[in-house]
């Protein structure tokens, strides 16, 4: 039997909401679309036994065909770009373009049979999950020891590789700000956009370093010290932005989570740092990792992640 766990079809219902114009007067109606999700089946009984049922209704069918749709078109993409020595990395950011949006997802049919809305939610969570596990893998192949004795080289290759995007942001920012930004504080659009243009993808820079086999090379190391000073800054200018434009709430929260990112960090290098190292020594030279202490460190992952 069939068991239901995902959204089917999408319903848009329109929400009559009313804003208050402090220059007016009267008030101005606004609707804003609320999606409600119908249930979704599983899986099917099988393409012969339903007949004239759309495999692709049902949730597991189509997250295959997704899966397969964005391997092949990745594998493609990686055969095109070899003669140009493109990173992997590379030719999966071409196939989400190539795929999204911006190229085939136009089309109507196609975004509606292969990538509809009701499946989203589950691709984007598979997705996430792959990018923390990946995450967790290039940390252990990182030696912290050695990006902290980079010191102040990466604090001035994060310094010098930032400061010329984010002036570029500014000034596009001044360009766009009567197209983009009508309602928006004026300082925190400056700042939002000099981030977005200057922030450096952690885990694109990880991807690349680690195909290319420079991820504990000495070049490897600066540049992966000086992403995480660009990543420190980059939340660091987010979290004022936040706090710039928005009501005190939003500034306090916007707090909360840039101090309880410091004390996660703190946590685990002076809480689970430890512990891992002591299940490291409690394991006698030549055995494997048990299945518990596997089981521990994945949970351990997928809690951070959380």
């Amino acid at each position: 039997m069939a068991s239901t766990v995902a959204p089917l079809n999408v319903d848009v219902v329109a929400v009559n909401t009313t804003t208050q114009n402090s220059n007016a007067s009267t008030a101005t109606k606004a609707f804003n679309p609320v999606v409600c999700y119908s249930p979704m089946m599983m899986t099917t009984n099988g393409m012969w036994q339903d007949e004239g049922v759309n495999p692709l209704e049902f949730s597991l069918p189509l997250f295959i065909v997704q899966v397969a749709v964005i391997v092949i078109t990745t594998r493609l993409l990686v055969l095109l770009l070899r003669p140009f020595r493109q990173p992997r990395v590379i030719a999966e950011i071409l196939a989400g373009v190539v795929l999204g949006p911006s190229m085939i997802g136009q089309s109507e049919l196609w975004a509606s049979l292969v990538f509809p809305v009701r499946s989203l939610l589950t691709l984007e969570t598979v997705a996430h999950l792959g990018l923390l596990f990946f995450l967790f893998l290039v940390g252990l192949e990182m030696d912290v020891d050695v990006i902290r004795r980079s010191g102040d080289k990466a604090v001035f290759v994060a310094m010098a590789g930032m400061a010329l995007p984010f002036c570029m942001g500014i000034a596009t920012s001044f360009i766009f700000r009567h197209q983009v930004s009508r309602n928006v504080h004026q300082t925190s659009f400056l700042l939002f956009l000099g981030v977005a243009l200057s922030v450096t993808a952690f885990p694109v820079l990880a991807r690349i370093l680690a195909e290319i086999k420079l991820l504990n090379s000495e070049l490897g190391r600066t540049a992966m010290s000086a992403a995480i000073v660009n990543d420190m800054c980059a939340w660091i200018l987010l979290a004022l932005a936040i706090s710039i434009s928005e009501v005190d709430s939003t500034a306090l929260s916007s707090l909360w989570v840039l101090l309880a990112g410091v004390t996660f960090v703190l946590f685990c290098f002076y809480a689970v740092r430890p512990l891992m190292w002591r299940i490291i020594r409690s394991i006698p030279e030549g055995d494997d990792v048990s299945n518990a202490q596997i089981t521990l460190i994945l949970t351990g992952v997928m809690i951070a992640g959380a």
